[in-house]
Parts: structure tokens; C-alpha cells; sequence
């Protein structure tokens, strides 16, 4: 599972690299192709896809500290922030591809932004958990030596 982790910390800084990118595009070339409005949608997909991705990152390079089926909550997160941002980005831009069928686009941002909650949801539900898990186990282990320890001594 270890390598699955390194696939979502790879992705994640590309996605970084990629979301710096846009945001520098943005704030020069887009500044003076799309209107206020459309700038607006794009600065929007920009900081989720940089805001997703640092916090996949963050889950990947500390994911010996959780169980594996945290990686679900990671395949949310990275399925919701694409979704998510391209649609955003697509329709932002719909007015410099001179097609129609980028105005729709927009429809899917919603299917990205129920992905990536749940993806967190499931990240938070799964860390707790885990660590619920953990102190059970250590308070067992726990009371299983005092046990053992008392009935050695009698």
C-alpha cells in the first residue's frame, strides 16, 4: 500500500506545480482574455486545486500514521479536486474556445465538490478512527501486563 501513497504525494505535487501555473497564468494572460466574472471562476478552481492538493500531499507523506483505508478517502479527494477544478477552468474559459459545449461544464462542479467532501469526511472519520483503535489496543496491552505481572507475583 506504501507505493499507493507515493502515487497520491507524486500526483499532489504535480498538481501544486500545475495549480501555481494557473494561478500565474491567471493573474497575467487570463487577466486580460476573460471577463471579471470568468476571472473570478477561475481564481475559484486555482486555490481548490491548490488547497486539495497540498492536503492530499500532507495525507500521503503522513500516511504511515493512518490505515490503508484511508487510501479511499485519497481517490475522493483526487477524483473531486479534478472534477472540481477542470470544470471550473473549462467553463471559465468557454468564451476563448468559441464552443458551447464548454458552458456546461459548470454543471459538474457540484459531482467534484460532493467527491471532495466526502473524501474529507472520510479522511476525518478514518484518522479518528485509527486512533481510536490505537489507544484501545495500547490500553489492552496495557492491562494484559498488570494482569500477568500480579499473577507472577502471588
Amino acid at each position: 500500500m506504501k507505493s499507493n501513497y507515493q502515487f497520491f504525494a507524486r500526483v499532489s505535487l504535480i498538481l501544486l506545480a500545475f495549480g501555481i501555473a494557473a494561478g500565474a497564468m491567471g493573474s497575467h494572460l487570463m487577466k486580460k482574455l476573460l471577463e471579471e466574472q470568468d476571472l473570478s471562476t477561475w481564481e475559484i478552481g486555482v486555490k481548490y486545486l491548490l488547497f486539495q492538493s497540498l492536503g492530499m500531499l500532507i495525507i500521503s507523506l503522513k500516511s504511515r500514521l493512518f490505515n490503508d483505508r484511508l487510501f479511499i478517502g485519497l481517490i475522493l479527494l483526487l477524483s473531486g479536486t479534478l472534477v472540481f477544478m477542470s470544470s471550473l477552468l473549462l467553463h471559465s474559459t468557454r468564451a476563448l474556445w468559441a464552443s458551447s459545449d464548454f458552458k456546461t461544464m459548470a454543471m459538474f462542479a457540484p459531482i467534484g465538490g460532493v467527491l471532495m467532501i466526502l473524501g474529507w469526511l472520510f479522511v476525518g472519520i478514518f484518522c479518528f478512527h485509527s486512533g481510536d483503535e490505537e489507544k484501545s489496543e495500547r490500553k489492552k496491552h496495557k492491562h494484559h501486563s498488570r494482569s500477568s505481572g500480579n499473577s507472577e507475583e502471588q
